[in-house]
């Protein structure tokens, strides 16, 4: 609510939960004005209502399974998205190589660069007491990544674009 008022012309006040704005103005403001589609994530049941409540999209499962995914479909179809008009964004890390070793072993360093960079900032910013070192990384690293040949690719990557009903 707040960004769609920020991004409207003039000044706005606000007085919410948490904060309260009199008389503001954000400069500048996106083209798309309040139009601006606003994507949000989160795995959480109330991040899935908030979604469709009050977003124009999903975005997430960077590290999720496809059955995860599958779960969270389901949960903004019953939360009454329609998946062919409501768009959700799925980020995988992938590599397309000669095949599925040689992709591997051209994403392997970076991949657990980065995810590990992630996991430190996650760590110092949540309380995830509850979170377990996987016991093979490397294992699961390669569980949510897409990775080999093209083909391979494209066939790791349909069932999401069918579950979506993305036609592209």
């Amino acid at each position: 609510e707040t960004c769609r008022r920020a991004w409207s012309e003039g000044t706005f006040s606000y007085d919410g939960h948490t904060v309260t704005y009199d008389d503001a103005i954000v400069n500048p403001t996106p083209p798309q004005g309040a139009d601006l589609p606003i994507i949000l994530g989160g795995m959480a049941e109330s991040a899935i209502r908030r979604c469709v409540d009050l977003g124009d999209g999903f975005i997430g499962g960077l590290t999720s399974p496809f059955e995860e995914i599958e779960g969270i479909a389901s949960m903004l179809e019953d939360e009454g998205a329609d998946l062919d008009e409501f768009p959700v964004h799925l980020l995988r890390d992938g590599f397309i190589g000669d095949d599925k070793e040689d992709a591997w072993d051209r994403m392997q360093e970076g991949l657990m660069y980065t995810q590990n960079i992630y996991a430190k900032w996650f760590a110092q910013s949540s309380d995830f007491e509850e979170m377990e070192e996987p016991d093979d990384p490397e294992a699961a690293f390669k569980a949510f990544s897409v990775y080999g040949d093209s083909d391979t690719l494209i066939e790791d990557i349909q069932p999401y674009a069918d579950l979506l009903n993305d036609n592209s």
